[in-house]
């Protein structure tokens, strides 16, 4: 299984106060036992530190950010080449979606990745190009063991 998480997911996973916080936990303790590749945009570091220091006023958090997706289990993080941002702003014009989001679409349809978010434009927009899924669904999907 090979999986792209987008930042909402991470931001989630860290933040307690966020609504899906405990499901977002919940998908990154599975890939612990669940031998899923994780392919992420190198985009994804900024996304998720920036957030977190930004909504939280600390540069630690921030850091810790960087840190929890460098820690995340078979992660590969891809650089944003000229194909790829050309195919991304591609995607981005055709669905209807912001910039960085059409740049983890990109990254999905173009490993053939299951992308993982909370975003409802790019659950409803990305739906045509690519399996997309929040993380309660995915969890749902796997066995009832993990």
């Amino acid at each position: 299984m090979r999986l792209t998480i987008d930042a909402s997911v991470f931001v989630a996973a860290l933040r307690p106060s966020e609504l899906h916080n405990t499901k977002s936990q919940s998908l990154f303790q599975s890939l612990e036992v669940n031998p899923a590749e994780v392919i992420c945009p190198r985009l994804v570091l900024a996304e998720t530190a920036a957030t977190l220091a930004r909504t939280t006023s600390s540069d630690a958090l921030g850091i810790a950010a960087l840190e929890f997706v460098y820690a995340t289990p078979r992660i590969a993080l891809l650089d944003l080449d000229n194909g790829r941002a050309d195919r991304a702003a591609r995607i981005a014009v055709m669905q209807r979606l912001r910039g960085a989001d059409a740049v983890y679409v990109q990254i999905a349809e173009e490993h053939e990745t299951i992308l993982i978010t909370w975003d409802q434009e790019m659950l409803a927009r990305a739906a045509s190009l690519v399996t997309v899924q929040t993380p309660e669904d995915y969890l749902a999907g796997l066995s009832p063991t993990i």
